[in-house]
């Protein structure tokens, strides 16, 4: 509370009790004074005087007890004021730190939450590797046994072969010799290429030869297409290095079959490199023969 409207407090007080005092003091001697007067007016007294001088003394007095009381009761006012506005401060200090304090909790459970989901996507993704590793474990153990059981069968057979007369013996070796044989040319063939046979000049017949002197080499042959690019060529196109050996060994059958077919054996077949090719390529395994008949 500022001095103005301490001031002002001041002067509302001074004013009631003054207000008050007075109608208090006029009814309390209204009826004496008039008594009073009667009896005093003969000795001539200026009975009005007197007790207004009184009045005003003691209307003073009571203004300056009310002005005190009213001092005491503002300074107790202030006091108390101030411990309230101490307490609010502290509990507004109190609010604020446990505002804080919520806040950062809030923050941790966040961060916790985000740990959670991370921590259940890796769980969810170690259950499925697991599914796939218990897939694939039960795949090694047949194959496992499998594998036991050939080792056992072969392991039998030697035992056989060991037991039998040497003539046996070189028998069994040559049929296996010549099975193992049988299965490196039937890979050898399941390794040549797929040819793509281009020709020009002649007739479809003589390409459909060509296409079967190739096949029975071993070349997979898909069929033939008349192309006016494979005018004047004799040449094969590869398109991916892993190729290389199929183009030449389809360079020289082709060289070979179109001697057996009668044309001149002067003009040998080239083979191009094509790997370095920017536009669409075929499928590796895949390559051209460009051929004029």
């Amino acid at each position: 509370m500022d001095s103005d409207e301490l001031e002002l407090l001041k002067r509302r007080l001074t004013d009631d009790v003054r207000e008050s005092v007075q109608k208090q003091l006029f009814r309390t001697y209204a009826m004496i004074g008039t008594a009073v007067i009667a009896v005093l007016g003969y000795a001539n007294w200026n009975i009005f005087e007197d007790t207004k001088a009184q009045v005003v003394e003691n209307a003073g007095a009571a203004v300056e007890k009310a002005i005190a009381n009213a001092q005491e009761q503002i300074a107790d006012l202030k006091v108390r004021v101030a411990a309230q506005t101490g307490r609010i401060d502290y509990e507004r200090e109190r609010a604020v730190k446990v505002h804080s304090q919520v806040a950062d909790q809030l923050a941790k459970l966040d961060l916790e939450a985000s740990n959670l989901t991370s921590l259940n996507e890796s769980v969810a993704a170690l259950v499925d590797a697991r599914r796939h590793l218990e897939t694939d474990l039960a795949d090694i153990k047949v194959r496992t046994e499998n594998l036991s059981v050939l080792a056992a069968e072969l392991k039998r057979i030697s035992e056989q072969l060991r037991v039998t007369d040497q003539a046996n013996a070189q028998t069994y070796g040559e049929v296996i010799d010549t099975l193992d044989k049988a299965a490196k040319h039937t890979e050898a063939l399941a390794q040549r290429p797929t040819v793509y046979l281009q020709f020009a000049g002649g007739a479809r017949s003589k390409a459909q030869e060509l296409a079967a002197k190739l096949g029975a080499d071993g070349f997979v042959m898909p069929g033939e297409e008349r192309h006016a690019g494979a005018a004047g060529k004799r040449e094969i196109r590869y398109y991916h290095e892993a190729d290389r050996t199929g183009a030449d060994a389809l360079a020289k059958a082709t060289e070979g079959a179109l001697t057996e077919m009668g044309y001149a054996a002067g003009k040998p077949v080239e083979v191009t490199d094509m790997t370095g090719f920017r536009g669409k390529k075929p499928k590796p395994g895949i390559i051209e023969l460009w051929v004029e008949i």
